[in-house]
């Protein structure tokens, strides 16, 4: 493997989803970017961005979106296989005030989307928590809910099918992550606790330094501290019969199922990551726990049954399958990885990782609806390659 042939194939990428080549704004091209790539025991990085805007660089960070997930489900495997398989009716806490049917889901349904819980946005009016409250007619309306009316919610949608169909779902794997949490010794699960949850487990035996969650205004930390390497959202406008531009948009903040999608990271803490992930015993000369390699890879190993994401059309790809947040390819005939997107306002990511390889690959922009996953899945596909 030549570090040419890494840079070239780092190229490619970066020009498939960051607006790199022309001074005028696109719909399918984010303003600024960053590809990491960690393959033969080192880390390369490849930034990108549109004409007039500041390349970024390994250590600026981006709205991360649904990746946020896999840090959750990184947490939840230190529970072990146990935890996460039996009833959660077994082990909830008495202030989880759950309906009977719902607390026979188990982690690993929640987690692994096939609980039956759905997603949102979804059209529901449910019950007022009190006596001439209005009840709430749709999702939005949860996003600065207090923890009862987000469990108020949850048992609008009981009973849930059993078994479930896969159907992807934020408010399970958030459901999830405060159960986790619970056991994990926090009993509330806001952005502070979650962040130490994250952190006293992951970030910090990884030497994760900028990585966080944004609080209930988005754009800044748990702390309230501004991020001055924090990339701005953007989103592409084009009126009629005006000039396209790009457009800074704010960043999503904290509700209830924050641990689904509202953190912040940048490429070399997510290539820290990454390590950890294909099973490197030190990460940023840290010696990583056995315990956490065993939960990641717990993390990282499809759900019991099989569950299958379906395709665009409804069909089922048998060399797909979830895992918790992960979904799990087994199509290349040298060795299987795992990927996960993300995607909110002024967020496109992806992350990919090869343990039989020791290898994996981080997308970063800032905008939403990038094609991140093509270029990922190319770039990865090409590592894998020269790795055979």
């Amino acid at each position: 493997m030549s570090t040419e042939t890494v840079s070239s194939l780092m190229d490619t990428a970066i020009a498939a989803v960051v607006n790199t080549a022309s001074s005028t704004p696109s719909s399918t091209l984010a303003p600024q970017g960053i590809v990491g790539v960690y393959y033969g025991g080192q880390s390369y990085y490849q930034p990108g961005a549109f004409t007039g805007m500041t390349p970024p660089t390994e250590t600026s960070a981006f709205g991360l979106g649904s990746v946020t997930k896999t840090f959750s489900t990184a947490v939840m495997g230190l529970l072990g296989n146990t935890k996460l398989t039996e009833e959660i009716g077994n082990h909830v806490p008495h202030q989880f005030a759950l309906q009977s049917s719902a607390r026979q889901w188990t982690l690993s349904q929640l987690a692994g989307f096939c609980s039956g819980l759905p997603n949102y946005p979804c059209p529901l009016s449910f019950a007022p928590k009190a006596p001439g409250d209005q009840p709430l007619p749709h999702f939005p309306e949860i996003d600065n809910a207090d923890d009862a009316r987000f469990l108020d919610f949850i048992n609008s949608f009981i009973p849930p099918m059993q078994p479930g169909p896969y159907i992807y779902s934020d408010i399970a794997i958030g459901l999830a992550a405060t159960i986790a949490m619970y056991h994990a010794g926090f009993d509330k699960f806001h952005a502070e606790h979650t962040l130490r949850w994250w952190s006293k487990n992951l970030f910090k035996p990884l030497g994760m330094v900028n990585t966080g969650a944004f609080d209930k205004s988005g754009g800044f930390n748990v702390k309230g501290d501004p991020l001055p390497n924090l990339i701005s959202g953007y989103e592409y406008l084009s009126p009629q019969g005006q000039q396209a531009v790009y457009s800074a948009v704010p960043y999503q903040g904290w509700c209830p199922w924050g641990a689904a999608g509202r953190a912040y990271s940048t490429c070399a803490d997510m290539l820290s990551f990454v390590q950890a992930l294909v099973g490197e015993t030190s990460v940023n000369n840290k010696p990583v726990a056995s315990s956490l390699t065993e939960a990641l890879t717990l993390s990282l190993t499809p759900v019991s049954p099989s569950v299958y994401p379906t395709n665009p059309g409804g069909s089922e790809n048998p060399n797909v399958t979830q895992a918790l947040a992960w979904v799990v390819n087994a199509s290349n005939p040298n060795a299987t990885f795992a990927s996960k997107d993300g995607d909110l306002a002024g967020i496109s990511s992806y992350v990919t990782v090869c343990p039989d390889l020791k290898l994996g690959t981080v997308i970063l922009t800032n905008m939403k609806g990038v094609s991140v996953g093509p270029a990922a899945d190319t770039l990865t596909q090409g590592l894998m390659a020269l790795a055979t």
